[in-house]
């Protein structure tokens, strides 16, 4: 069995949690592999980045989630997110029980299921997110004029800071933070999310994933996938992406237990 390690610096000063998660993967029979960009702190270990392995174990938080989910999703590998951040919404354990979710790992004790992707489209680019696809001003003042369209019917024009189209998964993360729904990871949909909207009509609205989503700005914007700025906003089309990431999942608490953790304050016990 082949486990990918995904480590995070800034999380792990010294990369100690992560050698210490290699050789425990070597004690219990597994080989471990480590991220391509942190093959000279691991000279003696494989490394991943296109090939066929059983299951990556990310360090980090969401983040860190976020910068490994598409090697995931295209190659269909489980994802055991550990959190040594902050938040950690997509983190299946914290460090603490790391040792024991790698045993379940290794033995095959554990369930996978898989969260839905979106892409986003302009000027022949395509660009999948685990989380969102916005539209955010560049300039401070002044709302940007946007025309948002589902499939042919064309939704409203909107004067807003920004705009969201968030997955189940991102309706913890950027979108709640505008004043949209939380969305169980189990549903399929999108969620259009106006940001400081300058309408009293202007709502979140769920959507079904089969439509199409397509935002034309006539301002000054980024277009922001997963909080990186890719591009400049003009004509952006987001849909539902073909790929979905499957995700790891051992006995931890069930998501509205995590909303209760991650938001009300409770503490971790996981």
């Amino acid at each position: 069995m082949k486990i990918g390690v995904f480590p995070n610096p800034n999380c792990d000063k010294d990369l100690t949690v992560a050698k210490g998660l290699i050789s425990k993967i070597k004690e219990l029979g597994a080989t471990p592999c480590v991220w391509k960009e942190y093959a000279e702190q691991f000279p003696d270990v494989e490394t991943f980045s296109d090939q066929a392995i059983n299951a990556v174990i990310s360090l980090g938080g969401d983040g860190t989630i976020i910068s490994v989910f598409k090697f995931c999703a295209f190659h269909n590998v489980p994802l055991l997110g550990v959190n040594m951040g902050t938040v950690g919404f997509l983190t299946e354990t914290s460090l603490k029980g790391l040792d024991k979710a790698l045993e379940h790992l290794v033995k095959g004790k554990y369930r996978v299921y898989h969260r839905m992707l979106i892409t986003a489209r302009q000027d022949g680019m395509a660009y999948v997110a685990l989380n969102d696809v916005a539209i955010n001003k560049n300039a401070i003042g002044s709302a940007i004029p946007m025309s948002v369209s589902i499939g042919n019917e064309l939704l409203g024009q909107v004067r807003a800071d920004g705009y969201i189209v968030s997955s189940p998964t991102g309706s913890t993360a950027y979108s709640l933070s505008a004043g949209g729904p939380i969305v169980s990871p189990k549903s399929e949909c999108m969620l259009l999310t106006p940001l400081n909207a300058h309408s009293l009509t202007s709502r979140p609205i769920v959507i079904s994933p089969d439509e199409k989503v397509t935002i034309e700005v006539s301002g000054d914007a980024s277009l922001v996938v997963d909080g990186r700025i890719v591009a400049p906003a003009k004509k952006v089309l987001v849909e539902k992406c073909n790929y979905d990431c499957p995700f790891v999942y051992l006995n931890s608490p069930g998501f509205y237990e995590k909303i209760k953790m991650k938001l009300v304050g409770k503490k971790e016990e996981y």
